[in-house]
């Protein structure tokens, strides 16, 4: 599964995880469907018993909801 912006970048193990990349830039549909494959690969870690995988990721998906609501409030003042 790929989760990481303008990359090939596939996630399958703990140690393939790297901390995302700086999100500026990136717009509200693409930072959702980031969102969306984060989630997918948490749920996928849970699974397969990867919790350090698990943690890391939650934390990303709430880098990337704190990113969707900054931009979305800064748009809605626009």
């Amino acid at each position: 599964m790929i989760i990481y912006p303008d990359t090939e970048k596939e996630l399958f193990f703990e140690s393939d995880y790297k901390p995302l990349p700086t999100l500026r830039g990136l717009s509200v549909a693409s930072l959702r469907e980031l969102h969306d494959n984060l989630y997918a690969a948490e749920e996928n870690a849970w699974l397969y018993g990867a919790d350090l995988l698990t943690m890391a990721l939650d934390m990303d998906i709430r880098k990337v909801n704190m990113y969707i609501r900054m931009y979305e409030k800064r748009d809605k003042h626009e």
